[in-house]
């Protein structure tokens, strides 16, 4: 799909349909970026473009994006997607194949995925509505028991009102069937030996030489392999927000949300190894677990349209097939892991004119988070602190 970088280019050239393009850069320091019991601290840079083109019928687009650990190297990777679609002011509908290559030490988070979606806006008298419907099929190249289609659909409804209040409620489910059978603790076996024998060390991938119980070991997949034959997975999802201006510049929010597994368990990666952020389909799948979160943030524009924005979420989890770790040695198999998570951010975010070079505006973004994640189970007791600054441009 690099290639697709000059297929764009050729069509510019040509001054087929109309062109945009952007260019993005986020500059961030992380204590924990891999969240480690230890804190392990890295700078991170992101590069990223967009190539899109609006024709008559449809639009096209290419997204490509490389993430650099200044302490990390070999943790660094390119995503990039193509996607076609149509919208209208009331639909939009179309398709998406991603994908992510990394570092050979770290091949196993290689993956792709295919998509279509349709989303629909009503507009009765009183009301907004708007509904979604997906279907995925996620392929990962060396992890292939995860292997899975994804449907899901989505109902959002909308009301304003004239003290300048909205309320927003929504209502989704969602289905995973994976493809591969997991059959015997023979099977499960070699898989864990393909995975481990790929030179990443005792520690497990990603550990750098750490000896943790269940990374590393004759029982490091247990967890999700052996134990769990599921072929499938359900999970219901709602929530509400309410969101009230104070004044033209003041406005605040609060909202609840809640998921529920229906039926089936998934197939979990706890144990293998400590991830990134932005690798959570792998190592802690949203719909590995059951959560409550509440949050509420606060927008105020400053002189200058400056937005500001600040933030608290608080979310307890409940895991449906990790057994929780009592210490760095003790596998406790009678209770499952809980989490708490409290992250708390703040935002602030100027949008420029900028004509230069052919540009239109110019968008910077000054961010800072603090993640706090408490377990009943050991290795997920964690802290993470996060300052980002990025920088878009538009042509």
């Amino acid at each position: 799909m690099p290639y697709l970088a000059l297929f764009f280019l050729i069509l510019v050239s040509k001054g087929v349909g109309q062109f945009q393009f952007s260019v993005s850069t986020n500059q961030s320091y992380e204590s924990n970026p891999f969240r480690f019991v230890n804190d392990e601290a890295s700078w991170i840079a992101d590069y990223n473009f967009n190539l899109q083109y609006d024709f008559d019928l449809f639009l096209i687009s290419y997204q490509g994006g490389y993430s650099s650990f200044a302490q990390f190297s070999d943790r660094n990777f390119y995503q990039q997607q193509f996607a076609g679609f149509k919208r209208s002011d009331s639909y939009e509908m179309g398709f998406y194949f991603q994908n992510r290559i990394n570092n050979q030490s770290y091949s196993f988070y290689d993956y792709a995925t295919s998509s279509i979606y349709f989303n629909k806006r009503f507009n009765p008298e009183y009301l907004v509505v708007f509904i979604n419907a997906d279907a995925a099929y996620n392929n990962y190249n060396e992890l292939q028991d995860l292997n899975h289609f994804l449907l899901s659909g989505l109902i959002k409804l909308q009301k304003s009102f004239e003290t300048r209040s909205t309320i927003i409620a929504g209502l989704s489910l969602k289905y995973k069937y994976y493809l591969n059978t997991l059959a015997t603790e023979q099977e499960s076996a070699s898989i864990q030996y393909s995975i481990l024998g790929n030179g990443y060390g005792q520690g497990g991938p990603g550990m750098r030489g750490r000896q943790y119980p269940g990374m590393g070991y004759s029982d490091s997949l247990g967890v999700f392999i052996s134990q769990i034959p599921a072929l499938s997975v359900g999970q219901l999802n709602w929530y509400v927000r309410l969101a009230q201006s104070v004044f033209d510049v003041t406005g605040f929010a609060v909202q609840y949300s809640q998921s529920i597994l229906t039926d089936g368990n998934n197939r979990d990666l706890a144990g293998l190894t400590y991830n990134y952020a932005d690798e959570s389909q792998f190592f802690d799948d949203p719909m590995g677990y059951e959560q409550k979160t509440f949050g509420v943030e606060v927008t105020q524009i400053l002189p200058a349209i400056i937005q500001l924005k600040a933030g608290y979420y608080y979310t307890h989890k409940d895991y449906a097939v990790q057994n929780r770790y009592v210490d760095d040695v003790t596998l406790d198999e009678q209770q499952l892991r809980s989490d708490d998570r409290n992250i708390m951010w703040l935002a602030l975010l100027k949008r420029f004119n900028f004509h230069i070079l052919g540009g239109q505006f110019l968008t910077a973004s000054l961010d800072f988070q603090k993640l706090i994640n408490k377990s009943n189970s050991y290795f997920y007791n964690y802290k993470n602190t996060s300052l980002n600054f990025g920088l878009t441009l538009e042509f």
